[in-house]
Order: structure tokens, then C-alpha cells, then sequence
């Protein structure tokens, strides 16, 4: 029956009570919430930690939801508040490439390839770990979740051309350090 319900229908009805509703929202974004943390955040362990205060925070807010825009940005919207307590308790490591990882690894590489994978992923580590925060979070809900700008300008509370700087800036960054290592063709 939930399957065809949309987020926010399930959202009231988790308001109201109905506990699976909960259960077929978790299904739908627990794993990208999960992979926005690790990626926001650069920690598998404390992804998982963050993701779960999300799915708290969630249930312990839900008298307050209002269906007033999407779901998926009001659940990010809390991912978001959430990595950034994290950062601010606790300085991020660099291990971005378990998520990098997923993305490249579509196929079964042959040896070197998975080599070229690994220096591809790690350089993409390196890069996102050391962008300031924002600006991080900005490159995972538009070019990860795949977030139109202006939704996740809401989502960082920030103006768009903001968002867009950052994940312009962010990019070229990316972009300018996988082409010093070769490693631009690979992507």
C-alpha cells in the first residue's frame, strides 16, 4: 500500500502515527542519507552516527511537519544541520572513497584499472576533504543527489548564486587536481 504514496503522504502519516509509514520512508532514504554523510562528512563510522540522528531527529519532529515543500528537501535539510554539528564537534577525516568508490564501480576492473580507480578515488578524497564545509555539502546534494541549485540553496540556507560558486569553484578544483595527476580521463 505505501508504494504508491508519495514521501509527503507517508510523512503525514507517520505524523499521525502510522509507523510504517516511517518504515517506508527509512527504506526510501536511508541509504542516500547515509551516502550524503559519508560524503559530507568523510567518515564512514560517524556517517552511519549521523545518518541514524537524522532518522531521531525525524521521528522526534514529526508533530511539527508541514507538507510545505518536498520531503526529500525537508529530510535534507536535517542531513544538512546534522553533518554540520558533526564538523563542528569533530574535525573530519579524509576517507571520501568509499563513496567515490560507489559511483566508480560499475563494472569488475581488471587489475590495472581497479589501480587507476583507487588513485582516481583517493584524489577525489583529498579534493572534497579539503574544501570548507559548505562548499563540500554543496557538491554532494547537487552533484551526488543530483539537488537542483535553488532547492539546495534552501537546504544550506544560502542564496543560489552561492551554491552555484561553490559547486562551480568546486568542481574546477576537482577538475584542475584530477588533470595534475592524469587522472581527468578516467572520470
Amino acid at each position: 500500500m505505501t508504494l504508491h504514496l508519495s514521501d509527503e503522504e507517508l510523512m503525514l502519516m507517520f505524523r499521525y502515527g502510522d509507523a510504517g509509514a516511517f518504515e517506508a520512508l527509512f527504506g526510501r532514504y536511508h541509504r542516500r542519507i547515509v551516502g550524503f554523510c559519508r560524503r559530507a562528512i568523510g567518515d564512514d563510522g560517524q556517517a552511519e552516527d549521523v545518518a541514524q540522528e537524522v532518522f531521531l531527529a525525524l521521528t522526534h519532529n514529526r508533530e511539527r511537519y508541514e507538507p510545505v515543500g518536498s520531503f526529500r528537501h525537508y529530510i535534507f535539510e536535517i542531513a544538512v544541520r546534522q553533518a554540520r554539528s558533526a564538523l563542528r564537534r569533530r574535525r573530519p577525516t579524509p576517507t571520501l572513497a568509499k563513496a567515490a568508490h560507489d559511483l566508480l564501480d560499475a563494472t569488475q576492473p581488471g587489475p590495472d584499472e581497479r589501480m587507476a580507480r583507487r588513485e582516481l578515488i583517493e584524489a577525489i578524497d583529498r579534493t572534497l576533504a579539503g574544501m570548507p564545509t559548505d562548499q563540500r555539502l554543496a557538491m554532494a546534494l547537487c552533484c551526488i543527489e543530483g539537488m537542483p541549485y535553488a532547492e539546495a540553496a534552501t537546504t544550506l540556507e544560502t542564496p543560489t548564486g552561492t551554491v552555484k560558486s561553490w559547486v562551480h569553484r568546486g568542481r574546477k578544483e576537482l577538475k584542475d587536481y584530477l588533470e595534475r595527476l592524469g587522472l581527468l580521463g578516467l572520470i
